[in-house]
């Protein structure tokens, strides 16, 4: 009777068991995991989007690969994403097969608010880059090597730099590891060498808040957020968010998650404007 009792326990536990396991590994059951990475947006605007989106997207698990502009990227290889914040000619480099336009964006050439510079030619911008043009003293700056900040600016700023003034760079730009706008604006804004390729609504909104930062004048036009909206200056990239293949069908809930009144209001109070233009050559 004891032996009978004793297999029955047994089994019992072994179907409860099985079930368990079913129940977990059931497609469907476990919740659908998501990798974010932002790379242009300023810290408010980026929180207030993952906000939204695990509003539209709940029962999802949202990983933060990069939030904030000012951490560090400590990956050593590509890492698989799902949700890209990035300009739109940059989607496709990490894999984006979906596209939601935000804002638009100018690209601003900055320097230390030191700097008697106030304008780089196209041919300077081309040289110091390529590294053939070492002192600002040949641009009619102080005798001290320039200090060009290629990976520490953010890589869809560098590479809308490069796209605008045909410079063909010997090194790939890595995507991966580049810095952030506000990195480089800080960096710039504490020594009197450096020169960056960051946001304009973000260069413009720091200099109103104090830091010593310069933004340049770009063939003849001034760096601003109204030359930006009215298309005289050229510089200038489209933000936006990107899908990766695998979450494709969340393609309406990021756009109503991007539309909602909190993002609006963290853009605006960002800096940036929410028109779109069109630009020259997108």
């Amino acid at each position: 009777m004891f032996k009978r009792h004793y297999k029955i326990l047994i089994i019992g536990s072994v179907v409860a068991l099985l079930s368990l396991l079913t129940l977990v590994l059931m497609p469907g059951t476990a919740p659908r995991q998501l990798r974010l990475r932002n790379t242009v947006f300023p810290a408010p605007v980026a929180q207030a989007l993952l906000a939204a989106l695990q509003q539209e997207l709940p029962g999802m698990v949202l990983t933060i690969d990069r939030l904030s502009t000012l951490a560090p990227l400590q990956d050593t290889q590509q890492p698989a994403l799902d949700i890209i914040l990035t300009d739109l000619h940059s989607m496709a480099v990490y894999g984006a097969v979906a596209e939601i336009p935000v804002v638009r964006d100018g690209v601003a050439l900055i320097v230390n608010a030191n700097n008697p510079i106030r304008e780089l030619t196209a041919g300077d911008v081309e040289q110091i880059y390529l590294r053939k043009l070492h002192d600002w003293k040949f641009v009619g700056g102080e005798d001290a090597a320039i200090d060009v900040l290629r990976r520490g600016s953010g890589y869809a700023e560098v590479a809308t730099t490069l796209r605008y003034f045909k410079i063909r760079a010997l090194r790939t730009i890595d995507p991966w590891h580049s810095g952030h706008s506000s990195v480089a604006i800080a960096k710039v804004a504490q020594e009197p060498e450096a020169l960056g390729f960051v946001s304009l609504a973000m260069a413009h909104r720091a200099r109103a808040e104090g830091l010593t930062v310069k933004l340049l004048t770009v063939q003849g036009v001034t760096a601003s957020p109204e030359n930006v909206l009215n298309g005289s200056y050229q510089l200038q990239h489209t933000l936006g968010i990107g899908l990766t293949d695998q979450c494709r069908d969340l393609l309406p809930q990021v756009q109503a998650a991007a539309a909602s009144a909190a993002v609006r209001q963290a853009i605006v109070s960002a800096g940036f404007d929410l028109s779109l233009p069109q630009s020259p050559g997108e």
